[in-house]
């Protein structure tokens, strides 16, 4: 044979190996995801199976839990605090009611570390299972983020009746660190409290545990206690230095006018 021959078949080879290459993922089996537009969860949990249908939240809509178990009372407190300014909707507490109902339940021998939940949503109940009450609310943090945008309304919303929906499906979910936290440094910026708030509620709307606070700075103390007045009376403030090497700068003194702070 020629050595074109050989040639060619080398160059043939050669293309048909790199088309290999591109086609061989599209031979793989696709994995399952979880499809974000229907779930739009932060943190994705760890498990997710979705479930055909959806629970609409409605004037009828109940609460139902255990009344033994006293510690729910704060996590159900929050879902009225929430979730009555925008729908409208009372969420009457009502123990006897089978259908349009969310349940809260506790298991003491509930698996996992601290905050662990299980969420499973029907048309009819939405019942979510915690070992902790802080369980119950990571897992009413998430059916909030299955709900319309809206639902972060303050104040009413006048949609349809049946606007208030949430994706049917069943939901596990564990922290994978104990320290989940979000820095804030008022250290050499000014914040509203107002402000603090909403940070710290948004913290816990992504399911996080821990509100790390930078307070303190050399240009000043950022928080009124109260009991220690001088924490913010002098340590709020201090005498600008511009100009001066930070080794020579001395401290405010009595009767020296605070300019910095």
């Amino acid at each position: 044979m020629s050595p074109k021959f050989f040639s060619a078949s080398k160059s043939f080879f050669f293309y048909l190996i790199i088309l290999g290459i591109f086609l061989w993922p599209s031979c793989r089996p696709k994995e399952a995801k979880i499809p974000e537009a229907r779930y739009p969860i932060i943190p994705q949990p760890t498990q997710l199976t979705p479930q055909e249908g959806e629970f609409t939240l409605s004037s009828t809509t109940a609460l139902k839990y255990s009344s033994a178990e006293s510690n729910v009372e704060p996590v159900i407190n929050f879902w009225r605090e929430r979730f009555t300014p925008p729908t409208g909707f009372v969420f009457p507490l009502n123990n006897d009611q089978e259908t349009n109902v969310i349940q809260f339940g506790l298991t003491a021998s509930f698996p996992g570390p601290e905050g662990s939940y299980k969420l499973v949503i029907e048309p009819k109940h939405i019942l979510i299972q915690a070992g902790s009450a802080r369980g119950l609310f990571y897992g009413v943090q998430t059916l909030r983020q299955l709900l319309p945008p809206a639902i972060e309304s303050r104040d009413k919303v006048e949609v349809e009746d049946s606007f208030w929906k949430i994706p049917c499906a069943i939901i596990e979910d564990s922290p994978r660190f104990k320290y989940r936290g979000l820095h804030l440094d008022v250290g050499r910026h000014f914040f509203p409290a107002q402000f603090i708030k909403k940070y710290i509620d948004l913290i816990a709307f992504l399911e996080l545990n821990y509100f790390h606070w930078h307070l303190t700075e050399d240009q000043g103390w950022r928080i009124e206690i109260k009991k220690y007045p001088k924490l913010t009376e002098v340590g709020a403030w201090r005498v600008d230095r511009s100009g001066v090497t930070w080794r020579d700068r001395q401290p405010q003194q009595p009767g020296e006018a605070a300019t910095y702070g």
